[in-house]
């Protein structure tokens, strides 16, 4: 569990590592659903959420400050965009992870491209080298 310093909102966060699988194999015909350890994992955070709102009273109680539950966004960060080899996977992956209620999946390269971006803002330069 994180929480947001300028907010005091509660994210969950499951990590899993940058060579989880993002598919599982082909269905048919182009058809690749989430691999069952990234299902896993988002099934996991769903549960991890259902369990804080149901304790969140007992749980926030033992914060120094006091907490914003609202409805805890669910991030799991998990795999690598180079497993989506083709353009059906890709979509694929893209149709599932972006209809997903609840829940955002995030590779870890896009995870180190959006700091590199940040930290470029921050330094004032033109943004990462190639």
């Amino acid at each position: 569990m994180a929480v947001i310093e300028s907010t005091d909102s509660v994210v969950l966060i499951e990590i899993k590592t940058p060579q989880t699988k993002l598919l599982g194999a082909e269905h048919r015909d182009g058809v690749f659903p989430l691999s069952p350890a990234l299902s896993a994992a988002v099934a996991q955070t769903l549960r991890y959420r259902q369990s804080l709102t149901r304790s969140f009273d007992s749980i926030a109680a033992d914060f120094p400050r006091r907490l914003t539950l609202g409805e805890p966004r669910c991030v799991v960060l998990a795999g690598h965009s180079a497993q989506l080899t083709s353009h059906a996977m890709r979509e694929n992956f893209e149709l599932q992870r972006e209809r997903m209620q609840g829940v955002t999946i995030v590779t870890y390269d896009e995870l180190f491209r959006r700091l590199e971006r940040l930290v470029a803002l921050l330094e004032g330069t033109d943004g990462p080298r190639a």
